[in-house]
């Protein structure tokens, strides 16, 4: 299974405390989901997604999930949340990924704008560095102003 992480999971660090080990080299990729903005489940420190025209969120890939790698995602991420199918950019490439949202009835709020800003990340395993890094990066009119999601 691939996922599309926006938020704690595209630190290195924490995506292999979840997982049980460092994906392999090639499996985590930088990527980017088109037509969604970021926003905060109210009163606590973490993040969602919802459907924003012309927004864009950066975040990582992983491919080749594994069932009990799928079972850890789902409990680390708890109740609050659920999974959705998405179309993500990777690289030149448009990929089909699972992501995590917010469970409908689940209170948001907006972001502020430098909450959206990221600093970068750990380096990945295989040397390339993390683009999502401790916090993930938004653009209310990036790439997919120019380019439409297909």
């Amino acid at each position: 299974m691939t996922y599309f992480f926006y938020g704690t999971l595209t630190c290195a660090e924490v995506l292999a405390d979840v997982l049980g080990h460092v994906p392999l080299p090639g499996r985590v990729r930088p990527g980017s989901l088109c037509g969604y903005r970021l926003v905060r489940l109210r009163d606590q420190p973490y993040l969602s997604l919802r459907k924003a025209a012309g927004g864009m969120v950066k975040g990582i890939v992983l491919r080749d999930a594994n069932a009990a790698a799928t079972d850890r995602l789902v409990r680390y991420e708890g109740a609050a949340y659920r999974t959705i199918l998405v179309t993500v950019r990777a690289g030149s490439r448009t990929i089909r990924a699972r992501t995590f949202v917010a469970k409908p009835g689940v209170a948001v709020r907006g972001l502020r704008s430098e909450e959206g800003e990221h600093e970068s990340g750990p380096a990945w395993p295989q040397g390339r560095r993390n683009s999502g890094g401790l916090k993930p990066q938004v653009s209310p009119a990036g790439p997919c102003s120019r380019r439409p999601c297909a």
